[in-house]
């Protein structure tokens, strides 16, 4: 008995070997990967690290409001801010004129 093999399975059953043999590494191991000395939070990367340290640690808040001074850690929660002094107000609910 011959056995037909439609071309889409063909397809489907080549991709599943290259998927087979495709070396997956590993994850690094928790004491490999980048871990704040203060309280011991493992992190994914050293940039987010650092970010760690410099809000949470040392609390430096370096994007400031020009208009009024208020400060902030991270420059999207300034942008954010910014929207007060502008009186836009991209979020508002059409029907209740809330935000």
């Amino acid at each position: 008995m011959e056995v037909f093999t439609l071309p889409i399975f063909q397809k489907l059953n080549k991709l599943q070997n290259c998927q087979e043999e495709e070396i997956i590494e590993p994850l690094d191991e928790p004491e490999h990967q980048p871990t704040c000395e203060e309280c011991k939070k493992v992190f994914t990367n050293n940039s987010k690290l650092q970010r760690h340290i410099r809000e949470i640690h040392q609390n430096l808040k370096q994007f400031r409001c020009e208009q009024c001074g208020k400060e902030f850690k991270r420059s999207q929660h300034l942008k954010r801010h910014q929207l007060t002094h502008s009186g836009s107000r991209p979020f508002e609910c059409e029907s209740t004129k809330q935000i």
